[in-house]
């Protein structure tokens, strides 16, 4: 059977050097590289929900905020008269710019005072709006479910306090003031977005306004969704765009905040460092290699292979050959006993 021919002694130890240090320790980078970039993922997906959070809270404060000043006139309209209690009510629409109207609803869900003063809406029954009987029973606020509001085109709540009487004290809660708290907090163009959804998924507030106009309904992300049963974060895609999408909940009405970033802002930076830092890390691990391929040759194989350039022609009787062979430098004590016994 045929021997393989040997292979030089440059290649042998090159290969040894790829096999048992460039490719164990391009595993470990790797390996490190996954390590770090699922733990980068995992703090940015945090930091998504802590914006969630931090949105979601805004929006209980505001509402809660609210409800304490409409509970605040309906202390007032307990013991006033109408003719006491409409200047309360005018000061309160005018010092806090919360509500579009508020009313005094007696027993049988009449208005009997009104703020700002429509004659329109003087004595209207409003006995059939879902939130009466409901709130009647509440011995706290009561929040409606959201709708577009006739008199500005936003969306807006009734916040609803009983009375003793049996009345109400009833507030047209103008929710475009959570579209400037979205705005105000509006991210760098393509970078975090942040939205909220009411229960069945209708737009309350985006920095896309003509969204919130349009009524656009998001209940079929998952996302939101999931959301609805509690705080999630999660990958998906909207728009052609992957995305890193966290929710949370608004504690009083269960409305659904979502804040997204697209995965090309999340992980940009990442990749483009450890990019570069691949690139220097290939560049000086190939210097190292060729730079010990280049040792290697000087000082092992060229000796060597003089040593058996003069071995050969004494072989062949060219004894002229020994004082060439002593002339030889050894740089290893190796070489030197070869180079001794010839």
């Amino acid at each position: 059977m045929k021997q393989p021919k040997p292979r030089p002694l440059d290649r042998v130890l090159l290969r040894l050097l790829l096999l048992r240090m460039l490719l164990p320790s391009l595993v470990v980078t790797l390996l490190a590289v996954g390590l770090a970039g699922y733990l980068w993922g995992r703090n940015l997906g945090t930091r998504q929900l802590q914006m969630a959070r931090s949105t979601a809270h805004t929006v209980d404060d505001y509402l809660e905020h609210a409800s304490r000043v409409l509970g605040a006139a309906a202390r007032m309209a307990e013991t006033a008269t109408p003719e006491e209690l409409a200047p309360y009510m005018q000061a309160t629409w005018q010092a806090y710019e919360y509500f579009d109207t508020l009313y005094r609803l007696d027993e049988s869900g009449i208005v009997t005072v009104l703020s700002p003063p429509d004659l329109r809406y003087q004595g209207l029954d409003m006995s059939g709006q879902p939130y009466f009987h409901q709130a009647r029973a509440q011995t706290g606020a009561t929040i409606s479910q959201p709708f577009t509001s006739s008199r500005t085109g936003q969306p807006a709540v009734y916040i609803a306090w009983p009375l003793t009487d049996g009345g109400l004290m009833v507030g047209e809660l103008n929710l475009g003031e959570l579209q400037q708290a979205i705005a105000a907090g509006l991210d760098e163009p393509g970078r975090t977005v942040t939205f909220v959804a009411d229960r069945s998924g209708t737009l309350l507030a985006h920095p896309q306004p003509n969204l919130v106009a349009q009524q656009a309904n998001v209940g079929d992300m998952e996302i939101v969704q999931r959301g609805l049963t509690g705080e999630a974060v999660s990958l998906y895609s909207t728009d052609g765009t992957f995305v890193l999408g966290s929710a949370a909940q608004v504690e009083w009405t269960g409305w659904v905040v979502v804040a997204q970033v697209p995965l090309y802002v999340v992980y940009g930076p990442y990749v483009g460092a450890i990019s570069i830092a691949l690139l220097l890390a290939s560049a000086v691990w190939l210097g190292l290699i060729l730079y010990l391929r280049q040792q290697l040759i000087r000082h092992v194989v060229a000796p060597l292979a003089r040593l058996g350039r003069g071995a050969d022609a004494l072989a062949a009787g060219d004894f002229a050959q020994g004082a060439a062979l002593a002339a030889i430098q050894a740089p290893f004590a190796e070489v030197g006993a070869l180079v001794t016994d010839f």
